[in-house]
C-alpha cells in the first residue's frame, strides 16, 4: 500500500487500521524499519507509518516507498490519511487480487485550480515490472515538465509512482507485464459543495468489474451526491432501477448527480462496468464532508467483516446490503431494514460503536462512512476478490516449519522463521538434535532494516526459481550452531546458501550439509565440526593452488614482456654503433680531404713565386 499527498500533506496522518479474523502475526516494513506483532482473533489494531512514506507526484519512480504488510493468516487492511478537515480513507486490495489492467476513475476539477489535481499512483509487487499510463483527456505533469500523454517506466519491487493531473483522469489506462496496485484520488477536490477534501481509492482490475449494483446511503446527507459508471467494453447499455438510461463505448464513463440518502439505485449492465460514488459534504451541523468510495459489484460481496470503529473520534456509521434470506443473521447490528431493487435486495443501516465482526452463511455489503465536524471518510468493507494466478497455491501448504505462505503474481514465497531456510522453509540451519524444544511463531525476530532482515525469503515460479533480494540477505553468513549436550555455542565461517532444487524435491534435509553432490553424511555434532574444518583446509590448499597458477601466468608474461623489450634495446644499440661507425669514417674521409688540399697549395705556391720572379 501507499499514501497519495493530501491537502498538506507534512501535516498528514497516515495509519493503516488492521483487522484479524483468526489470531495471527504480522509484519509491517517501510524502508529502513519492520515491526512484527501478534493480534488475536477478531480484533482491530492502528498502526501509524512515517510521513515519509507519501507518493508525492514527481511523475518518477520511487525506489522502495511502498508499505509492506505481511501476515500468517487472512487480515483486511484499510490506509486512512488523517488531517484536519481533509480525512479520507480506502480499502487495501491483497496481493493476490491485483492484476494488469485498470481503468482510472476520479473526479473533476470544475474550478480549475492548479491544486486540486487528479493524482494517479501506482505501486509494483515484482521486478521488471514494465507500466504503461494512457491519459485521454488531460495533460499529467513529471518532474521534467513533461505534458505527453503516454507515459511508460520499469519499476521494481515496491517502487511507487505518482502522477499529478491538472483535471479528471477518467477513462485513463494502466496496463502492465506483472500485476501493480492503483490508487486514484485528488489532493483536494470540490464535490458540489464551497470545501474541498482530500479523495482517495485503491481501485480493482478491470477482472474485478460486475454487472449489478445497489447503493444505499446512510440517512443524513442533504447535499446531492454524484456516482460514475465507467465501462469496459463498448456497446455497454446501462439501466437503473428497472429503465435504460444510457450506453457507453469502451472507457467512456456517465455521471449520475443529484443522489440523496433517500435514493436507493439499483445499477444492472449487460456488459461489466467500474461504479464509484463521490458524496458531498453536507450533513447536519457540519457534519460530513467530500469523499469518494467504491461500490463493489453484488458478485463481489462476501461473507465476513471485521471492522474498526475508533478512527480519531469519527461518528462512524454502515450501510448493511444483503438478500432478503440473510437479514435475520444479521439484525442484531441493526434494527430494521428496507427493500429495495423490487424486492430482490434488503438494506439497513447503523453505527459502528466498536471492532464489530459481521458474519453470514451468505455474502453481503458492508459500507463504512465515518463524519464529523466538517470532515467525512467511506470506504467498503471488504470484497471477494480473485486470484489473479487463478489458483490459490497456498491451499497445499507448502511453506513448512511455520513459515508464513504468501501469493506473489503467479508465484509464491516463503517467510520463514530464522532457524529455517530454503524454498519451503525445509532446512533447519540450527540442525537441532531430536527432543530438542520446537520453535515456534513468537521468535520471529525484529530488524531495523529491510536489507539486513533474518528472515529468509524465497519466490518460487512455474517456470524458475529466484531470489527475493528485496527484503533480505541473498546469502546467509555466519551461522551460530546451538551444542545441546555441552550447553556451549560454536560459530560456523562457512556460507550456507539457500537451497535451490529445480527436481522440487522438498523433504527437509537434517543433519545433513549438502554440496553438490552430497557426498558427506554429518552424524553427530563433532563430525560436523571435523567436517568444517576439512572444508576449510581444502578451500585453502586451493586457493595457494590457484595463487601458485596466478602468479606462474603472471611470470611468463613479464618474462615475455622483458624479452620483447630486451630486442628492441639490442636493435637500437647495433644501430647505434653502426651509425657511429659509419660517422667516423666519413670524419676520416673529410680531414683526409683537408689534408690533401691543403699540401697542393704549399707546393704549387713556391713555383708560382718563381715564375713570377722570371717574368719581372
Amino acid at each position: 500500500m501507499s499514501f497519495l499527498v493530501n491537502f498538506e500533506s507534512d501535516q498528514a496522518l497516515k495509519v493503516a487500521i488492521i483487522t484479524t479474523r483468526e489470531a495471527t502475526d504480522v509484519r509491517v516494513s517501510v524502508h529502513g524499519y519492520t515491526k512484527t506483532f501478534s493480534l488475536p482473533a477478531n480484533h482491530s489494531h492502528r498502526e501509524e507509518i512515517d510521513k515519509d512514506t507519501t507518493a508525492y507526484p514527481y511523475g518518477v519512480v520511487l525506489r522502495k516507498r511502498a508499505i509492506l504488510i505481511e501476515s500468517s493468516a487472512e487480515i483486511s487492511v484499510y490506509g486512512m490519511n488523517i488531517n484536519q478537515y481533509t480525512t479520507e480513507g480506502f480499502l487495501t486490495l491483497p496481493v493476490p487480487s491485483l492484476g494488469t489492467q485498470y481503468i482510472v476513475v476520479n473526479y473533476e476539477n470544475k474550478r480549475g485550480n492548479d491544486f486540486e489535481g487528479g493524482q494517479i499512483g501506482i505501486i509494483s509487487i515484482e521486478d521488471e515490472t514494465l507500466v504503461t499510463l494512457e491519459i485521454s483527456k488531460t495533460a499529467c505533469y513529471t518532474e521534467y515538465n513533461d505534458t505527453n500523454l503516454e507515459h511508460t517506466f520499469l519499476m521494481d519491487t515496491y517502487d511507487v509512482v505518482n502522477f499529478y493531473c491538472k483535471d479528471s483522469t477518467t477513462g485513463a489506462l494502466v496496463t502492465s507485464n506483472k500485476p501493480v496496485a492503483l490508487l486514484s484520488g485528488n489532493k483536494c477536490s470540490f464535490i458540489q459543495s464551497s470545501s474541498c477534501d482530500h479523495i482517495v481509492e485503491m481501485l480493482p482490475p478491470t477482472s474485478e468489474f460486475g454487472k449489478h449494483h445497489v447503493l444505499a446511503l446512510p440517512s443524513g446527507y442533504r447535499f446531492p451526491s454524484e456516482l460514475k459508471v465507467l465501462a469496459l467494453e463498448g456497446f455497454t447499455d446501462v439501466t437503473v432501477n428497472g429503465s435504460v438510461v444510457f450506453t457507453l463505448n469502451i472507457r467512456e464513463y456517465k455521471t449520475l448527480d443529484w443522489i440523496t440518502a433517500e435514493d436507493e439505485m439499483c445499477i444492472d449492465s449487460n456488459k461489466p462496468v467500474l461504479a464509484v460514488l463521490f458524496i458531498s459534504s453536507g450533513k447536519a451541523q457540519f457534519h460530513g464532508d467530500p469523499l469518494m468510495m467504491l461500490i463493489p459489484p453484488v458478485n463481489k460481496y462476501t461473507n465476513d467483516y471485521v471492522l474498526d470503529a475508533d478512527v480519531s473520534s469519527f461518528y462512524t456509521e454502515i450501510v448493511l446490503i444483503m438478500s432478503p434470506a440473510t437479514k435475520d443473521s444479521l439484525l442484531s447490528h441493526v434494527q430494521s431494514f428496507k427493500n429495495t431493487c423490487n424486492n430482490q435486495f434488503v438494506y439497513a443501516t447503523g453505527v459502528l460503536n466498536e471492532t464489530t465482526k459481521f458474519s453470514s452463511a451468505e455474502s453481503f455489503l458492508v459500507i463504512v462512512f465515518g463524519s464529523k465536524i466538517f470532515e467525512g471518510f467511506g470506504y467498503p468493507g471488504g470484497m471477494q476478490l480473485t486470484d489473479y494466478s487463478g489458483n490459490y497455491e497456498c491451499a497445499a501448504k507448502p511453506c513448512q516449519n511455520y513459515g508464513w505462505c504468501l501469493e506473489v503474481g503467479m508465484s509464491y514465497r516463503c517467510r520463514c522463521l530464522p532457524e529455517y531456510f530454503g524454498v519451503n522453509c525445509e532446512i533447519d540451519i540450527n540442525l537441532t538434535t531430536p527432543g530438542a524444544p520446537a520453535t515456534t511463531t513468537n521468535d520471529l525476530k525484529e530488524t531495523s532494516s529491510l536489507n539486513q532482515t533474518v528472515i529468509n525469503t524465497q519466490i518460487v515460479t512455474t517456470k524458475q526459481m529466484f531470489s527475493a533480494n528485496t527484503d533480505v540477505t541473498d546469502l546467509i553468513s555466519t551461522q551460530t550452531i546451538l551444542n545441546h549436550t555441552e550447553k556451549s555455542t560454536v560459530a560456523l565461517t562457512t556460507n550456507i546458501p539457500p537451497t535451490f532444487n529445480p527436481l522440487g524435491y522438498r523433504k527437509p534435509m537434517y543433519n545433513r550439509l549438502c554440496h553438490c553432490p552430497c557426498s558427506v553424511r554429518i552424524k553427530t555434532f563433532s563430525d560436523l565440526i571435523e567436517h568444517t574444518a576439512n572444508q576449510q583446509n581444502e578451500d585453502k590448499l586451493e586457493t595457494r593452488r590457484l595463487s601458485q597458477t596466478v602468479r606462474s601466468k603472471q611470470s611468463a608474461e613479464n618474462l615475455q614482456s622483458s624479452e620483447i623489450h630486451l630486442g628492441y634495446s639490442s636493435s637500437l644499440l647495433l644501430l647505434t654503433a653502426v651509425l657511429c661507425v659509419i660517422l667516423f669514417d666519413i670524419s676520416r674521409v673529410i680531414q683526409w680531404c683537408l689534408k690533401t688540399y691543403k699540401g697542393y697549395r704549399y707546393s704549387v705556391y713556391p713555383c708560382q713565386q718563381e715564375l713570377l720572379k722570371t717574368r719581372i
